[in-house]
């Protein structure tokens, strides 16, 4: 059994502290779909608390792409000080939806696979994130939100509890 690399502390370390940025990007977006894909099959099973954990997490990987980029741009991974065009993207993310529904889940990681695809054509304007399959999970995700909310309304043989009359 392999012990996770560390920076000393015990902490894992942060994607691009031992490798080069563009395996770091790979990694960031990798761990991007998988937590994106874990999210909406929690939301889809009705677990909206880690539903909604998940996808904050999202978030997080956009900025770690955008922390990158200014590494990129300053030539090193030591700022003293903040302020670059890089920390727009903090305030972009502001504007997402809140994933604490089972449609707030889906909205949210929609908004955040859009943001992820916008800085990663900042890292290589040729890259573009193929969300197609993580996209057509998020409808069906709605879609089954949809019947299954409409399957809960009184009086609908799928509640639980329905009883037919017998008719006279």
């Amino acid at each position: 059994m392999s012990a996770e690399p560390s920076n000393g502390t015990g902490q894992a370390l942060e994607p691009g502290q031992r490798q080069g940025p563009g395996e770091a990007v790979a990694e960031t977006l990798a761990d991007f779909r998988f937590e994106a894909v874990l999210a909406a099959v929690k939301a889809a099973r009705g677990d909206v608390l880690i539903g909604a954990h998940l996808t904050l997490q999202l978030a997080r990987h956009v900025l770690v792409i955008a922390m990158l980029l200014r590494d990129r741009d300053a030539g090193t991974n030591h700022h003293r000080h903040g302020g670059s065009r890089w920390d727009q993207w903090a305030t972009r993310l502001a504007a997402a939806p809140t994933p604490y529904s089972r449609a707030g889940i889906t909205a949210t990681i929609r908004f955040y696979a859009r943001t992820l695809d916008e800085i990663l054509a900042c890292w290589d304007p040729e890259a573009h994130l193929d969300s197609s399959l993580l996209l057509d999970l998020l409808s069906a995700v709605d879609l089954y939100g949809a019947d299954e909310a409409s399957a809960s309304l009184p009086g609908t043989p799928q509640t639980p509890g329905f009883r037919r009359i017998p008719s006279a």
